[in-house]
């Protein structure tokens, strides 16, 4: 995949997935769930980089809900600020996640718009730059407000 990566040189979002989709929840483990999916990142982006893709062409997606429980999710999200120190913009995919449902005790769909508005805006307040929602409008409404206050 680097290669035609590289020959190609699309933007490219490198998305954190420890297993594939069907083992993925199957008892995720990390000793420090933070450094280690900031170790993968670097490993990943030197490796895109020396196949001949830009590092400016990749955007960074920690996955949210991807290999992750309730505590490594939000240790990552505590922890967007390490992750920008590797110098691309991430992009945070939390709509609907289950860890609102773990978290709140929210029922699955719309009605855990609310909370991804609220931690979107919070992500986009520490530098998170690209979200992934379902609810657009008001999520956007959510994120002129932050830039308000910026």
């Amino acid at each position: 995949m680097d290669k035609l990566l590289a020959e190609l040189r699309p933007g490219y979002i490198l998305g954190h997935c420890p297993a594939p989709p069907c083992s993925m929840q199957s008892a995720p483990h990390y000793t420090d769930v933070l450094e280690e999916v900031y170790a993968w990142f670097a490993v990943r982006l030197e490796a895109l980089e020396r196949a001949g893709l830009p590092a400016e062409h990749v955007v960074l997606d920690p996955g949210i809900g991807f290999g992750k429980n309730l505590e490594h999710n939000l240790a990552l999200l505590r922890g967007l600020p390490r992750l920008l120190s590797l110098g691309r913009p991430l992009c945070l995919g939390v709509s609907r996640k289950s860890l609102f449902g773990q978290a709140l005790g929210l029922p699955q769909g719309e009605e855990r718009d609310a909370a991804t508005q609220v931690l979107t805006a919070l992500a986009a307040g520490r530098g998170v730059l690209i979200h992934r929602v379902h609810a657009v409008q008001r999520t956007v409404t959510a994120l002129r407000l932050v830039g308000l206050l910026a």
